[in-house]
């Protein structure tokens, strides 16, 4: 017969339904214990780094990689922007109408038409497409690439190569549709002096501009205040603080006009962050950006002469402050953008938890990739590194598992954590030379993520550690000697 006696010790105490579900075979989770298992605790007041990629703004309307040259882009662009000839009259007028055409229907082309065949002049080619490109990536690799001037005095074979191989992949597919079409006279009209190589040129200027109209479209008129963006106000309410570094790959402005005031935007590593502020660190620029003609630096009055808009506004593209796939994204890295990087490295170096949300690594981003996995190899001063992939509820699928992968092989000499102590907890090491380190790959998008965390969760108390980790051993204690005592029949 059992005894009455109620058992001591925090173990003991179960919750309602636990030993039911127990005797069926199943754990039994509370609601609040299911919040801290999502979200393991970590030391108090320690530091967070938040990388968001494209996943991060899909919730809201943005885009990923892969949709921005889809057939439909010329209908979304006339829908959202409304032919506005005023206020972008560089995106879609009547004169660049033509060459958006082109660059749409030449990346299509160069997919074999995954979407469909495009009709051009009302009429749709039987051309079957060629296999040219893999991408949305690749391509603008190749734009980028064919678009890149070199100086008269470095014209060699081996440097010109590069180039000329990156037109000779683009020139038969746009000559095919400025003949189709009837547009020859935008490459070999005497009067405007434009060779195909300055339709490339432009076409790749025009991808720029794509890019940042289609990644900021869904910002257009949008309420931070609808249900729609509750997760990312929930995010901002209950987590971000000074100790939360936001390092950001998108161009897109959804956390500055969600953060307001809650969240300082550096463009360089010599600007003071305001008490009490979280910083966000744009590594691949923003749509609201605009370099300086002269220097190499961010210009400081983008904003306050064309507002968030500016890269859809200004006439001369090289000022552009958007690091797109190819060569001229490692040039402003390594230039105008090199401090957020100093400071984006730094922050990973100090990091208690870096949460990957919406972020994979693109495969053309091999830069971004060397340094943020450099700097968390150099994360050493840190007893224990919580890591978090949130790419979606498949977490099988390639990406994520490459994420993983990735992240796994970069934590150095730190010793992964066994299941149960993730989930309750964090023990603080025997020894202080002891590294620890969890890598949690959540089953969810970035708004359900958001809608979980909060600084209990990701910052959580000294004293649930301590708890959690003399449960933990007395757990694993009974599990032994149960294990060595035969089962009554």
């Amino acid at each position: 017969m059992r005894s009455k006696a109620t058992p001591t010790g925090r173990n003991a105490v179960q919750p309602r339904g636990a030993a039911r579900a127990k005797r069926r075979g199943r754990s039994h989770i509370g609601k609040r214990a299911a919040r801290s298992i999502l979200l393991p605790e970590m030391v108090p007041g320690g530091k967070v780094v938040w990388i968001v990629g494209a996943g991060f703004s899909k919730a809201l309307g943005g885009p990923l990689l892969d949709d921005l040259f889809i057939p439909e882009t010329l209908g979304n662009l006339r829908d959202r922007f409304r032919f506005d000839h005023t206020l972008f009259p560089l995106l879609y007028n009547v004169g660049m109408a033509p060459h958006l055409e082109c660059l749409i229907w030449v990346y299509n082309y160069g997919r074999r038409f995954p979407y469909g065949k495009m009709a051009l002049k009302g009429k749709t080619p039987h051309w079957p497409g060629e296999r040219l490109w893999d991408d949305v990536e690749e391509y603008l690799v190749i734009l980028d690439a064919a678009a890149q001037s070199i100086p008269a005095a470095a014209a060699t074979p081996a440097l010109l190569g590069p180039r000329d191989d990156a037109i000779a992949r683009l020139k038969p597919t746009v000559e095919k549709f400025l003949h189709h079409t009837g547009y020859e006279g935008l490459a070999s009209n005497p009067k405007e002096g434009l060779t195909i190589r300055d339709v490339i040129q432009i076409l790749s200027d025009l991808a720029r501009r794509v890019m940042a109209a289609q990644c900021s479209a869904f910002m257009l008129g949008a309420q931070v205040e609808s249900e729609q963006w509750q997760p990312y106000a929930d995010w901002v309410r209950e987590c971000l603080d000074a100790n939360h570094t936001v390092v950001s790959f998108n161009y897109d402005f959804a956390v500055e006009r969600v953060a307001k005031d809650k969240i300082a935007v550096l463009t360089s590593n010599t600007e003071a962050v305001p008490e009490g502020k979280a910083r966000l660190l744009k590594l691949h620029g923003s749509v609201s950006w605009l370099k300086m003609a002269n220097e190499e630096r961010v210009n400081p009055t983008s904003s306050q002469q064309y507002g968030e808009w500016a890269a859809l506004s200004v006439s001369d593209a090289r000022l552009m402050l958007l690091g797109t796939p190819g060569g001229s994204k490692r040039a402003l890295t390594d230039t105008v953008l090199k401090g957020l990087w100093v400071l984006a490295e730094a922050a990973i170096r100090e990091a208690d938890a870096i949460v990957f949300l919406g972020y994979r690594f693109p495969p053309s981003d091999s830069d971004a990739r060397s340094k943020i996995l450099q700097a968390i190899l150099d994360n050493r001063g840190r007893p224990y590194l919580a890591l978090h992939s949130v790419l979606g509820p498949d977490t099988q699928r390639p990406d994520a598992r490459r994420l993983r992968a990735l992240l796994s092989a970069t934590v150095g000499e730190r010793q992964q954590m066994p299941n149960l102590l993730f989930a309750q907890g964090t023990p603080t090491p025997r020894d202080p030379s002891d590294r620890y380190f969890n890598l949690r790959s959540h089953p969810m998008w970035a708004q359900d993520f958001l809608s979980l965390a909060s600084r209990t969760s990701i910052v959580g108390s000294s004293r649930a550690m301590s708890q959690s980790t003399s449960a933990t051993a007395t757990s694993a204690s009974r599990s032994a000697r149960a294990a060595r005592t035969p089962s009554a029949t």
